[in-house]
């Protein structure tokens, strides 16, 4: 996909806000900014709003239904190594599920000591939504592996982290993007963003931009496994806040989150809440258990104004019956949106569908693999699920 200089009178607005001038930038024709088709401009003027920048790369030469490993030059896990992404494409669907993988969060000695710093690629990948198994509702789909070794949810941009470590994740994806879009250009009519944990959560804040990156044309649905945008009486605004500064969320933030406000911690629900109303017609689903601990783990750290972040001691436990209630408050929340639902479990298991033996789980008679199929397909039946 070649380039062109865009000096056009719709280009020219958007151009001269995100790079400064026109004259002599080389801005691809064929897909990265879009206009009020993506934006949700109810003027329907050409004004372009609201989007995240993005420039496409050269495609990849992909291999019919093989994995494929690519590093990408410019990108970081947390111990300064090179990382990239693994591509499985099957030349005959016009369907792609884009997977973040999970790995926890490093923002102190304790969670950094246990978050992938590195990535060694092995084709073994064990996702339940990237097997071409007859089972998996996305099997006859291209797939894409985005490994996770950066400790900041797919959100950070800061090259000077945790230990002076870089967290990058965000522009980590970014990179992959301008690598992976290019190579389905014209080819797809269905993205699914999905991921799983630390994956999950990545899911829900690079959302948007996944789709200014492909464009109007593409559908990209969201799939979060385990990364739940709860409420601040859950995940505090004082956790917010430090990440927010640990991980540089000043410049991953999406421009739609106008309610979003980085000082005061306030991020996760305006997010969401953007994404939802700005893809009306895209769908968001979210899996989790009712007392996952990993997350509630996670979560205490907002507890007591965020007292433990700075220590290497375990943070205070979460109340019991606290995170079945952040999740009921989430389905409330959520249920102001059409294109949202939420399949909820009961366990204290991290992740729902990751081996094959996940779409077992099940909210009475309705199973992880039938919710699953009904949010590919908008399916009426894709509602909310919970004990």
């Amino acid at each position: 996909m070649g380039n062109r200089f865009l000096c056009s009178a719709a280009g020219v607005g958007l151009w001269l806000a995100l790079c400064g001038g026109c004259a002599g930038a080389d801005v691809p024709v064929s897909g990265p900014l879009w206009d009020d088709a993506v934006s949700g401009d109810a003027a329907g003027d050409a004004a372009i709003r609201d989007v995240a920048a993005f420039t496409p790369g050269a495609p990849i030469a992909v291999q019919d239904k093989q994995w494929q490993y690519v590093e990408v030059p410019g990108t970081y896990c947390r111990d300064g190594q090179t990382t990239g992404f693994a591509i499985n494409a099957n030349l005959k669907s016009d369907k792609l599920v884009l997977f973040l993988e999970g790995g926890g969060a490093c923002f102190n000695d304790l969670t950094c000591a246990v978050n992938p710093m590195h990535y060694t690629f092995s084709p073994g990948i064990g996702a339940a939504t990237l097997q071409r198994d007859g089972i998996n509702p996305f099997a006859d789909w291209s797939f894409v592996y985005v490994p996770y070794c950066s400790g900041d949810v797919f959100s950070g941009t800061v090259m000077n982290g945790h230990n002076g470590e870089p967290q990058v994740g965000y522009v980590n994806l970014g990179k992959f993007l301008e690598r992976i879009v290019p190579t389905f250009h014209g080819k797809l009519s269905t993205v699914v963003l999905t991921g799983v944990s630390a994956g999950g959560f990545g899911t829900a804040w690079n959302w948007l931009r996944v789709q200014d990156a492909f464009g109007p044309t593409v559908a990209v649905h969201a799939l979060d496994d385990s990364g739940p945008p709860m409420a601040e009486a859950y995940l505090t605004p004082c956790m917010q806040q430090r990440m927010a500064a640990a991980w540089g969320w000043q410049d991953s933030l999406h421009p739609a989150c106008t309610a979003c406000d980085l000082a005061g911690g306030h991020v996760v629900e305006p997010l969401i809440d953007a994404a939802l109303q700005r893809q009306a017609g895209k769908r968001y689903g979210l899996l989790s258990h009712d007392e996952d601990n990993i997350i509630k783990f996670f979560y205490s750290f907002g507890l007591d104004n965020c007292s433990a972040m700075d220590t290497v001691s375990f943070p205070p436990e979460f109340a019991n019956g606290l995170f079945p209630q952040g999740l009921s408050d989430l389905r409330a929340h959520l249920a102001g949106h059409t294109n949202a639902a939420v399949f909820e479990t009961h366990g204290t298991a991290h992740v729902v569908v990751v081996s094959p033996s996940a779409w077992k789980e099940s909210v009475g008679t309705t199973t992880a693999l039938q919710w699953v199929t009904w949010f590919r397909d908008g399916d009426p039946k894709w509602v909310d699920f919970a004990p």
